[in-house]
C-alpha cells in the first residue's frame, strides 16, 4: 500500500513536469522559426524591394516578410519619464514578440501612431492597466496605447510603415504562407541574396523550436515503449498465444501513423539518407553552424526571452527523466 501510494505522488509529479515542458516548447514554438540578423543595417528602400520580390515570386517563394529592430528610446507621460528597450517593426507583431495581451491587442502593421507595451512598462510609466487609448510619446512623437502584453522587463512594441519612413532594419523573420514545404537555413539564405538583402550574419532556422519539442515529447516516448515492453512481457509469460497478433495489430498501428510522424520530423530525423555519409557531413555542418548562430549573435530582448525559456525547458526536462526513472523502477522492482 504505501508503495503505491508513493508510486501515485510519483506519477502526478511526473504529470506536472511534463505539462510544464509542453508549456515552455508552446512558448518557444510561437516565435517565428526563421530569423534573420544583419550586420549592415537594411534601409526602407532595400525592405520594400524585398517584399515586392517576395511576393511578386509567390508561386516559387510564398514568403511574408517582417523587418524589425531593437534600440532604446525616450517614452514619457505627462506623470514620467523613462529610457527603456523598444522594437520597431514592419509587419507581424507576433513573429518578433509573441505574448499574450493582457488588455487591448497588439498594434496593426499598417498602425503607424499605435504602440503597445509590456506590463512591466505600463506600471513603470503609469501604475495602472488602465491605459488602453492613453498617449505616450516616444522621442517626443506621440504615439497611442493599442495593448499591453505580458512581460517581467519593461518593453515597447512600435509599428512602421515601410512607405513613408526610412529607418533601419538589424534583423527580419520570414514566415511560409502556405505549408507546403519547410523553410530551411539554405532556402533563408538563398533567399535573402535573391532579394538583395544581402549575406545574414546570422540565421536562426527553428533549432531552438525542435529542441524544445523534442525535450517535451522524449519522456512520454520513453514513457510509451516502457509500458509496452511491460504489456508485451506480461503477454508473453501469460497469454502466449496473443504475442503475434498483438505484434501484427503494433505494426499496422505503426503503418497508419508512420505518414504523420514522417510529416512532423526534421529532414535530418527521416532515414532515407541515413546510409548517405554526404547527407551526415551536412547535417552536422548544418548544426554546427545553427549552434554557432545561436549562441554568437548579440542578444535582443527576443533572443534572450527565447533564451530564458530554453533554460527553462532544459531543467524541466532534467526533471521528467528522473520522475520517469521513479515512476518505472517500482514496477520494474516487482516483475524481479
Amino acid at each position: 500500500m504505501k508503495h503505491t501510494a508513493v508510486r501515485i505522488i510519483f506519477v502526478c509529479v511526473l504529470g506536472v513536469f511534463i505539462a510544464l515542458g509542453f508549456r515552455e516548447a508552446r512558448i518557444i514554438g510561437q516565435f517565428s522559426r526563421v530569423s534573420l540578423r544583419f550586420e549592415t543595417p537594411i534601409n526602407g528602400e532595400a525592405a520594400r524591394y524585398a517584399r515586392q520580390r517576395a511576393i511578386a515570386y509567390e508561386g516559387e517563394a510564398p514568403i511574408w516578410l517582417t523587418f524589425w529592430a531593437q534600440e532604446t528610446l525616450r517614452l514619457a507621460t505627462p506623470m514620467r519619464e523613462i529610457t527603456a528597450p523598444a522594437i520597431r517593426f514592419s509587419g507581424d507583431a507576433f513573429l518578433v514578440w509573441h505574448a499574450a495581451y493582457l488588455a487591448g491587442s497588439a498594434p496593426s502593421g499598417l498602425d503607424g501612431y499605435g504602440i503597445a507595451v509590456s506590463y512591466a512598462l505600463a506600471h513603470q510609466l503609469w501604475g495602472s492597466l488602465d491605459i488602453i487609448g492613453k498617449r505616450l510619446y516616444v522621442n517626443n512623437a506621440p504615439r497611442t496605447v493599442r495593448g499591453i502584453f505580458e512581460g517581467t522587463a519593461p518593453l515597447a512594441l512600435l509599428p512602421f510603415h515601410l512607405e513613408d519612413t526610412a529607418p533601419y532594419w538589424s534583423a527580419a523573420e520570414l514566415q511560409l504562407l502556405t505549408n507546403c514545404k519547410r523553410l530551411t537555413r539554405e532556402n533563408a539564405r538563398q533567399f535573402a541574396l535573391s532579394a538583395g538583402l544581402g549575406m545574414p550574419q546570422n540565421i536562426h532556422a527553428g533549432g531552438a523550436q525542435a529542441l524544445a519539442r523534442l525535450m517535451a515529447w522524449l519522456p512520454i516516448i520513453i514513457l510509451i515503449f516502457h509500458t509496452a515492453f511491460l504489456f508485451m512481457s506480461y503477454v508473453k509469460t501469460y497469454k502466449p498465444a496473443y504475442v503475434m497478433p498483438l505484434l501484427l495489430s503494433g505494426f499496422i498501428v505503426f503503418a497508419l501513423v508512420l505518414p504523420f510522424l514522417l510529416n512532423h520530423l526534421p529532414p535530418w530525423l527521416i532515414p532515407n539518407q541515413w546510409s548517405n555519409f554526404a547527407f551526415w557531413a551536412n547535417t552536422m555542418q548544418q548544426a554546427n553552424e545553427g549552434l554557432r548562430d545561436f549562441l554568437s549573435t548579440v542578444p535582443t530582448v527576443r533572443d534572450i526571452e527565447i533564451k530564458i525559456h530554453l533554460l527553462r525547458q532544459t531543467g524541466v526536462f532534467i526533471f521528467t527523466l528522473c520522475s520517469c526513472v521513479l515512476v518505472m523502477r517500482p514496477t520494474a522492482k516487482t516483475g524481479e
